[in-house]
């Protein structure tokens, strides 16, 4: 853009003056006094002007201004009020009033704009808006109709035209805007590019300073928004905040170099130093906490408070953490949610996980369908899913074991590679997979209101094999039942009566499929059958006694009718 000068300004008015010429040749004085003159004749049309010695002052007709400069004012036909200090300074002025230009060609070119205080070589230079402030060399320089614009500082809001409401402070602050309002830029190359952005403000070296038509951005600090270009409603707080974002909107970024590298990525928000820093297009992210999201670059929708939480996260979408370092680790992890510090550390790429406490699910890295509450719960899972551990230390050795349960403080699988396993109670400990196992060894009463139910419908069952009932009365007259309690518990209160599980599965343990239970446990159904076939047994040994018993009878019976008879028919010979 060519900048006029106050030449310019003299061209634009030289068919005027040779129009009103014969009144100018009539009417208007030369002034060229030894010191200042201030003229007072009431009937002279310059009454209350002020001018310096040796300058000529041509055609004035205003009154009240104050010229002290080569060429200051001298097209000022009807203004009033106007102040210029500079040589050139209002020169092409004619019916502007109350304004102020101090130094060379400083609102050279203005006419009739009124209420502006320009300061500084070639301020407001071609100004013809109102109510501009301009402080340093060019600023405001090419204004045309902007008002209400203030520019402090080399080249501040240079290239504005029409652009209204502006505050530009710093050398080249505002530099290129031309009809953008309402823009507040401070600092070296605040906003220096603006052209048609509204309503941005930027704070800080560098701050916006390539944004054209942005809007409703707010950069504070250095390098700030550095690269935005048309992204809007953008806060940036902090030294490189921010600072590749070009088109994206709605990010919010409060911290030393967070969102950094963020470029159309849009809604997110970053607290803290480097958070969210290498975001590049993911969206809808919340970062709080120094590193927090740190390495995020198209993951969405995550949320991580704490430092470094989830600070490994690339494309990972989907996740809460929340604690220093919760899913510290996670890279394409999603649908994660990690509560309490360390939480989820390790894992990379499972999903679908929750941990809340401290340390829970530490190690994980590719389990999916955790989920571990208390802490150190599920702490050494690597690659095992769909586990629940509830309770500090819960299922605190399973590594590779998958749909396990635990429920309680302790409560725990025996080794890390079971599957469906639930212990439930305080340290409750399953030792087999398929098992389940109600509290610790100092557990005497297992109570409820209704017996316990197992199924028992011929549909679900097969492999039926028939059991000799004899044979079962017989091993149980070899098993030893004695009456006995557990190691630990009190034998005054907690006595027991029973066969020993070793003895039962020697006896029962096996038949002609497979194996029936352990040797060291006795399932209350298995002993329930076999005293059933032991009482089928006797039932059947009582059937067979009772025909024996009648038949003996029926014999006892003729017997006795046989020697009734035989006695009779003796007495009666005997007679």
């Amino acid at each position: 853009m060519r900048i006029r000068t106050w030449s310019d300004g003299i061209l634009l008015f030289s068919g005027l003056l040779l129009t009103f010429a014969p009144l100018l040749r009539a009417e208007a004085q030369d002034v060229d006094v030894p010191g200042n003159l201030t003229m007072h004749d009431s009937s002279d049309p310059t009454v209350g002007n002020v001018l310096k010695e040796g300058v000529p002052f041509l055609h004035n007709f205003g009154t009240s201004n104050t010229f002290l400069g080569g060429n200051a004012g001298n097209f000022t036909m009807t203004g009033e009020g106007n102040t210029g200090n500079g040589s050139g300074a209002l020169a092409s002025n004619i019916s502007g009033f109350q304004n102020t230009a101090v130094g060379f060609s400083a609102l050279a070119t203005n006419t009739d704009g009124y209420k502006n205080t320009a300061v500084g070589a070639s301020a407001l230079l071609s100004n013809q808006g109102a109510q501009n402030t301009a402080i340093g060399f060019e600023a405001l320089a090419a204004n045309t109709g902007g008002f209400l614009n203030t520019a402090s500082g080399f080249h501040a809001l240079y290239v504005n035209t029409t652009g209204y409401a502006n505050t530009a402070t710093g050398a080249q602050a505002l530099f290129g805007n031309t009809t953008g309002i309402e823009n507040t830029g401070t600092g070296l190359n605040a906003l220096t590019d603006n052209t048609t952005g509204n309503f941005n403000t930027a704070t800080g070296a560098q701050s916006l300073p390539h944004n054209t038509q942005g809007n409703w951005n707010t950069a504070t600090g250095a390098h700030a928004l550095a690269f935005n270009t048309s992204g809007s409603r953008n806060t940036a707080t902090g030294f490189d905040s921010l600072v590749l974002n070009t088109t994206a909107d709605g990010n919010t970024a409060t911290g030393w170099g967070a969102l950094r590298d963020n470029s159309i990525g849009s809604s997110n928000t970053a607290t803290g130093v480097e958070a969210l820093q290498r975001n590049n297009t993911g969206d809808s992210n919340t970062a709080t906490g120094a590193f927090s999201l740190s390495f995020n670059t198209t993951g969405r929708f995550n949320t991580a408070t704490g430092t470094a939480a989830l600070v490994s996260n690339t494309t990972g979408s989907e996740n809460t953490a929340i604690g220093g370092e919760a899913l510290f680790n996670n890279t394409t992890g999603f649908e994660n949610t990690a509560t309490g510090s360390d939480a989820l550390l390790q894992n990379t790429s499972g999903g679908s996980n929750t941990a809340t406490g401290r340390s829970a699910l530490l190690s994980n890295t590719t389990g999916n369908f955790n989920t571990a509450s208390g802490f150190q719960a599920l702490v050494s899972n690597t690659t095992g899913s769909s586990n629940i551990a509830d309770g500090a230390n819960a299922l605190f050795n399973n590594t590779t074991g998958s749909n396990n349960t635990a429920l309680g403080f302790g409560a725990d699988v025996l080794v890390g590679n079971l599957t469906n396993a639930t212990a439930i109670g305080f340290q409750a400990i399953a030792d087999a997979s398929n098992k389940i196992r109600f509290g610790n060894g100092q557990v005497t009463v297992i109570e409820g209101e209704v017996p316990y139910t197992y199924t028992s419908d011929r549909n679900q069952k097969e492999n039926f094999q028939r059991v000799e009932r004899e044979e079962v009365l017989t091993k149980l007259r070899g098993l030893s039942v004695t009456s006995w309690n557990y190691k630990g518990n009190d034998p005054k209160q907690f006595r027991h009566y029973g066969p020993m599980a070793q003895e039962f599965f020697a006896a029962f343990g096996h038949d002609a499929v497979g194996t029936i239970g352990t040797p060291t446990t006795i399932t209350s159904g298995d002993l329930d059958g076999i005293l059933m076939i032991a009482a089928q047994a006797l039932e059947k040994r009582t059937v067979e006694q009772e025909k024996e018993i009648a038949q003996l009878r029926a014999r006892l019976e003729a017997l006795e009718r046989r020697v009734d008879s035989q006695v009779a028919a003796e007495v009666k010979v005997g007679l």
